[in-house]
């Protein structure tokens, strides 16, 4: 019977229902979701490239809101445009690495009327030092110093 399912079609009323259980949240502040992609183990073989997942986890109760199989020649930030899609994206920050540091990732997160918080690390310099160099003007204000998390 399983087999019969269109997966794309028991994802969207899958994600439709978790929406629909209202999760517990607290209070005003945003709900913080983080979208990364991960290799499963165990899933490589001869003849086949190992599943790459790109996931969606809401960081407060830990359920995973969404989650879509990134294709081979696709890279992992125009990947997941899939579970921005799916995902109610008002009221929430969406947390990535500095792969989705992207303007059309970041724009489209924006156009949802969401939020995002994009996690560069000293393994991307000129990334930094370019955002480091965006916001010199401002005075007394580093973004790379003053995040609290």
């Amino acid at each position: 019977m399983l087999i019969a399912i269109n997966p794309n079609e028991f994802q969207a009323v899958v994600n439709a229902w978790v929406e629909s259980l209202e999760l517990p949240h607290s209070g005003d502040s945003l709900q913080a979701v983080s979208i990364d992609g991960k290799v499963l183990c165990g899933t490589l073989t001869l003849h086949q490239k190992a599943i790459h997942l790109l996931v969606a986890l809401d960081q407060e109760t830990g359920c995973v809101l969404s989650q879509s199989v990134k294709e081979a020649e696709t890279n992992e930030h125009k990947g997941a445009f899939d579970l921005l899609k799916i995902l109610v994206l008002e009221g929430r920050v969406i947390v990535a690495n500095a792969i989705f540091c992207q303007k059309d990732f970041c724009q489209r997160i924006r156009d949802g009327n969401g939020h995002y918080f994009v996690v560069v690390k000293d393994n991307q310099p000129q990334l930094k030092d370019d955002i480091q160099s965006a916001f010199a003007e401002t005075e007394g204000f580093s973004p790379l110093h003053s995040a609290k998390i």
